[in-house]
């Protein structure tokens, strides 16, 4: 038997099963009146059900909505059609805050540029304190002891100070995280992050180690989130920060403050880092994210330094370093490759007895 003949064999069984059903149910009524005014009451009431339904359809397909949005700088309302498609007007943030959203009055942040309106809304602008990517003012900075350590771990604590450092404008807070304590290096910072809502929890956990998706996390909370989705290697759709790498992903971030680094720079433009020298790999980093500088972009966008604040010399003498034993001579750099009181240093900086 043919496919062809097998389907035509198949479409006269459901026909056959579909009649006879109908002339078992025909045979049912005639048994009964009752039966008959049941079916009748039924079919009266299933009538009504569809009258209502197209008559609600109606009314919403020729209702009118109003949708308002409000800003800094006022608001503005529009009528619309049920469903009609609506974009977001552009917002301009006022001096020294940063538009990072829409929120409807359930509360939620929109992420997406268009809306369908289905009755009045009003959408209001959400703004938060903005950071400063235009002056290229410090946001790391060096320890009690003079020393920036830049083979250290960043700790959440020194990534909340950098974070405060960078903010424009100083943020009001009178809260704190549980676990920080006023006599904290970061206790300001942390206290003004929590003010923002930046970071929602209860506990800050200053002294641990920072992941690079909580920075991300922290980073993009001064920023409009995205409903675009992205692949990464490295994080699934399923797992907490990945909408916030979306989010810088969407910015277009290589660098998050859009600094680049200038490659022709000398202890006369940065003043002496005292555990970082200009033959250090982290050297340009560090003195671009420490020294306040003033600078021009090139004609290939790179960043070239026009005056800078370098910092005093910050240490001299022996201090240990990530558990080794470093010199800083009197000018405040580490010696490096070379003896000094009878004692050895490697390249690196740190100390050696010469058994290893």
């Amino acid at each position: 038997m043919t496919e062809n003949n097998i389907q035509s064999t198949v479409e006269q069984q459901e026909t056959e099963h579909r009649v006879s059903a109908l002339e078992r149910f025909a045979a049912w009524l005639s048994a009964s009146r009752k039966r008959k005014a049941v079916f009748i009451c039924l079919l009266a009431a299933f009538a009504l059900i569809l009258t209502a339904g197209a008559g609600a359809v109606s009314y919403l397909h020729f209702s009118r909505f109003t949708v308002t949005f409000v800003t800094a700088e006022g608001s503005t309302s529009q009528t619309v059609s049920y469903t009609e498609p609506v974009s977001f007007p552009e917002v301009t943030a006022p001096d020294k805050l940063s538009f990072i959203g829409w929120k409807d009055s359930r509360g939620n942040i929109v992420k997406k540029d268009t809306i369908r309106v289905t009755e009045d809304s009003v959408y209001t602008a959400q703004y938060i304190t903005a950071l400063n990517t235009e002056d290229h003012i410090p946001y790391l900075f060096a320890d009690e002891n003079g020393l920036y350590r830049p083979g250290d771990l960043f700790t959440r604590g020194e990534a909340a100070i950098a974070v405060k450092a960078l903010l424009c404008g100083v943020v009001q807070a009178d809260k704190n995280y549980a676990d920080v304590t006023d006599d904290m290096d970061c206790a300001t910072a942390t206290a003004q992050l929590k003010a923002l809502g930046v970071v929602g929890k209860s506990r800050f956990y200053p002294d641990d180690a920072i992941t690079w998706i909580d920075l991300i996390h922290i980073l993009t909370a001064f920023y409009q989130p995205t409903d675009e989705q992205y692949e990464f290697s490295f994080i699934t759709s399923q797992e907490d920060g990945y909408e916030d790498c979306c989010t810088a992903a969407s910015l277009g971030w290589n660098r998050v403050l859009g600094r680049t680094v200038d490659t022709e720079l000398t202890l006369e433009n940065t003043g002496i880092l005292s555990d970082c020298a200009p033959f250090d790999s982290d050297y340009l980093q560090l003195a671009e994210a420490a020294v306040e500088h003033t600078y021009e972009r090139t004609a290939d966008g790179t960043e070239q330094w026009t005056e800078s604040s370098a910092p005093e010399k910050q240490y001299s003498g022996y201090v240990t370093v990530a558990g080794k034993l470093r010199y800083a001579d009197e000018d405040g750099l580490f010696v490096k490759g070379t003896n000094e009181d009878g004692m050895t240093f490697l390249e690196d900086g740190s100390y050696t007895s010469g058994s290893a």
